[in-house]
């Protein structure tokens, strides 16, 4: 699922889905074009897979800058792509909600073994709100004027991947 924003809200409402086994990203949500400033509301609910990609389980990329909020109301799973499980590129300011029924699960991935981690913020992108994150690893690089960990979810670490 690749969506592109350009000088334009988008209300996006996901229920019991599966974005699994591409040859590149299994989401990607961008701002794109010189007008940019694309802006979006993106709502998860019930069941979301984002597994087994040949890029990141979720991309929010910046051609130009990109705003918005994904709240997970449901369970969403980001397990065993090649790079980054959640992947948030700088000029992107995405606030994560994870509602108290909800869970981001987000393991195993870096399948190509270059150190991707489960959880990326790429400079000033994103914040992380609400309880039931899981994770393996996370960093942020702060070389970009971006955080070093301090906007990072707590997660949970995970003990191995559910099965399939």
């Amino acid at each position: 699922m690749e969506l592109a924003l350009e000088g334009a809200t988008m209300n996006l409402r996901v229920k019991d889905s599966e974005t699994s086994y591409n040859a590149v990203d299994g989401v990607a949500i961008g701002g794109r074009g010189a007008n940019g400033n694309g802006y979006f509301d993106f709502e998860l609910e019930g069941f979301f897979n984002s597994r087994y990609n040949e890029g990141n389980g979720m991309y929010f990329l910046n051609i130009s800058p990109l705003g918005g909020e994904m709240k997970v109301k449901g369970v969403v799973n980001l397990y065993k792509n090649k790079y980054y499980g959640l992947y948030m590129r700088r000029a992107t300011a995405v606030n994560v909600v994870v509602d108290k029924r909800g869970a981001l699960n987000s393991c195993s991935n870096d399948q190509d073994g270059n150190d991707w981690e489960d959880i990326f913020i790429y400079g000033d992108s994103g914040t992380f709100s609400g309880d039931g994150y899981t994770c393996g690893t996370e960093g942020g690089n702060p070389g970009t004027g971006g955080p070093s960990g301090a906007n990072l979810p707590v997660c949970e670490y995970c003990p191995s991947c559910p099965s399939e």
